[in-house]
This record gives structure tokens, sequence and C-alpha cells, in this order.
């Protein structure tokens, strides 16, 4: 979940940002993630987030179309 930005502040950027969103979306996730190695753990929420992120694409969507027009976007 890059940013268009990019260099070692911007990444820390993003990490803190998908740790938020485990932090709001799965409290268990959020803590099991903290026993795993720093570069794993930015890894794991990234793609956590991500997932996260495309699950609600789809649940919110009205329609199968909306839905996959949603994911499409994620590309």
């Amino acid at each position: 979940m890059m940013s268009a930005r990019s260099g070692p502040q911007s990444a820390k950027s993003d990490i803190r940002h998908c740790e938020q969103v485990i932090a709001h979306h799965s409290r268990s996730f959020a803590l099991a993630s903290k026993l795993l190695a720093s570069d794993v753990r930015a890894a794991a929420v990234a793609t956590y987030a991500w997932c996260r992120r495309a699950d609600d694409a789809v649940d919110h969507a009205c329609s199968t179309q909306a839905a996959q027009d949603s994911l499409h976007e994620l590309r």
C-alpha cells in the first residue's frame, strides 16, 4: 500500500496507516502481529490492510458489477 511518494519516511507513514487500519478492523490481528519480527510485521499489516480494502469494496458494492469494478480499480 505504498503511496505515490517514495523513500523511507513515506514507507514508514504507509505502514503506520496500515497499522491503524488493522487496529480499527481487527484487534486480534493487531495484537498478534506484534509477535512478528518487524520486517515480517510490516509486510503482514500491509497485506491485511490491502485485503481489508478489497473486502470493503466488495461488501459495500450495490451489485456484482459494482463489486467487480471496485476490485478492478484496486489493481
